[in-house]
Parts: C-alpha cells; structure tokens; sequence
C-alpha cells in the first residue's frame, strides 16, 4: 500500500505521536525545571485524552522549530571530528603535558546546553547521532563553561590546521591544542 493510499491516523495513533513528540522535547530541559514541568502537564493532557486542553498542546506546538537544518548538523558533526581529534592527539602527550593541560583549559567535550534554547537543536542532533551511529562519539564531561559560541571559536582555529576531512587517527602537537584550547580564555578575561 503506498504512503497517498493509507488511512488517516486514528485517534489513537494520534495521541501517542504527540505524545512521544512531547516526551522527547520535555527531554531537553533539566528535570524539575519550569520547561520541564510545563512538558509533565502537556504529556498528562495526552494521556488523560483531555481533549478541552488539547488546543494548549497545539499552540505549544506550533511555536516549535522546524526540524534539524542541514548546516545545524554539519556544525555538530565538524565539532565532533575536532574533539575525536582531541581525544586521539591527547592520548599521545606525556602525562606532565596532559595535566598542564587539564590544569589551564578545558579539555573534555561539554555537550550541548539544555539550557539554552539556541543550543537545542545541537543537542537533539547530538543525541540523535548516538543513538544511531556506529562511529565513536567523544566523551561528554558536561561543562556549562562550553557552549556553541566556544565550539565556533576552536572550529576557526581548527580548520586552520588545514586536517583532511577523511583519514582517522587524525593528530594534532601540543602546541596546536593549546591554540585550539585558547580561545576558551578570551570569553573568561
């Protein structure tokens, strides 16, 4: 049967489809939080079938963005290749140079921020690609110092070490990590 054949979802169908959409937004803020709770009381209308409230749910909905953009994604997967890189190079600096790095920047991936509504769509697209990609994601060490506009600012200089697109291991010296790791002082001065 093809998709312009198939009957219109029933009621049912319905419900749980805005019911795992909402599960899955309510997903992005911290629990207890007022988002967060905001969700708990759309997802109760949903399974309760409180159809007087269903109109709340809907204006909700329509103020949601779009989907997951295409330069959205690519800026997440290029963030994710630097921090394998990261990873990778780390693993390779003696003991004394990976302390005296931990010591003055922050070297782990912090995640994308809950908390920040610019940053959700990264978040979903992150969580997306570990729930289906076989590639090794790095490690997060959440960390609320990091967020998209530090990434932006290590990406600049990643790309300056001009590192094919394909090729893994992929290393970078110390001295270009410390570059890298630099830019995380600007925004604290």
């Amino acid at each position: 049967m093809s998709i312009d054949n198939k009957p219109p979802l029933s009621r049912k169908e319905e419900r749980l489809l805005v019911y795992l959409l909402l599960m899955e937004r309510r997903d992005r803020y911290k629990k207890g939080s007022e988002n967060y709770m905001n969700y708990d009381y759309y997802i109760d209308i949903v399974i309760n079938g409180i159809e007087s409230k269903y109109d709340e749910i809907f204006e909700h909905i329509h103020h949601m963005d779009n989907g997951i953009s295409k330069e959205v994604s690519e800026e997440v997967e290029i963030i994710l290749r630097m921090y394998h890189c990261i990873e990778t190079s780390f693993e390779f600096l003696t003991y004394d140079d990976q302390q005296f790095l931990r010591k003055k920047y922050i070297i782990d991936f912090g995640g994308f921020r809950s908390d920040m509504v610019e940053e959700h769509n990264y978040l979903s697209y992150y969580r997306f690609l570990k729930k289906h990609e076989k590639n090794k994601l790095p490690k997060v060490i959440e960390n609320p110092a990091l967020n998209i506009e530090i990434y932006r600012r290590m990406l600049i200089k990643f790309k300056d070490f001009d590192i094919p697109k394909i090729g893994i291991p992929t290393y970078i010296t110390k001295q270009q990590l410390i570059e890298l790791f630099s830019v995380q002082e600007r925004k604290s001065s």
